[in-house]
């Protein structure tokens, strides 16, 4: 997946979640640090977002910052245990 189709996909997620949230657009970007215009860009995807506006974004909406970015809350990623712990895999108990 590009850039451009993320960017558009999450410029989607944001609408709807504002809309669902009965969120204003002037609310919402207000509630950010935004202009209503350029609230209205991204969720146009015309205008990228910071990494700072996700994190705010997804505070406001309710949602991870994945499932903003990606429209899942699925991860790979597993954690390795921390230094020190006496976890030991399934495969060696």
């Amino acid at each position: 997946m590009n850039e451009l189709d993320l960017r558009h996909g999450m410029a989607e997620r944001i609408r709807h979640l504002r809309q669902h949230r009965n969120l204003t657009q002037d609310q919402l970007a207000q509630a950010i640090g935004l202009s209503r215009t350029a609230l209205v860009n991204i969720e146009s995807g015309i205008q990228k977002v910071t990494v700072q506006r996700l994190v705010l974004l997804s505070d406001a909406l309710e949602v991870t910052l994945d499932w903003l970015v990606r429209g899942s809350a699925s991860s790979t990623f597993s954690p390795p245990a921390e230094p020190g712990s006496n976890q030991q895999s399934e495969e060696h108990s």
